[in-house]
């Protein structure tokens, strides 16, 4: 199986590499190996793709909830995350979900529980 040499690193590289290989194909160059190897590749650039911005999203959720920007609600959705999901990311990264101005709205918030 021929392979491309170079990888497919970006949207424009891969819509350059396909429009050389669509022409190869017009001039009689009737092998798809190498337009099979390109799409490979381009389903790997846009599985990173996926993972670069899903660790992206949860890094903003946790900073807008950290900055009270968003609700945890919101938040959990920015990060693609369940509600309890999401509090225990953030437990792992030491953010408590309990926020009390004083003693006396933590023994009140007790008292009501």
């Amino acid at each position: 199986m021929k392979q491309n040499s170079e990888r497919v690193t970006t949207v424009p590289d891969f819509i350059q590499k396909l429009s050389k290989e669509i022409e190869k194909y017009k001039k009689g160059n009737k092998e798809f190996e190498s337009l099979i190897e390109l799409f490979k590749q381009w389903e790997e650039l846009a599985d990173k793709k996926d993972k670069t911005t899903y660790e992206i999203n949860k890094v903003l959720a946790v900073k807008c909830y950290k900055n009270k920007k968003l609700s945890l609600g919101q938040c959990a959705e920015l990060a693609e995350m369940s509600e309890s999901d999401f509090i225990k990311y953030l437990g792992k990264q030491k953010i408590c979900i309990f926020n009390f101005d004083s003693e006396k709205e933590l023994l009140e918030d007790i008292k009501n529980a």
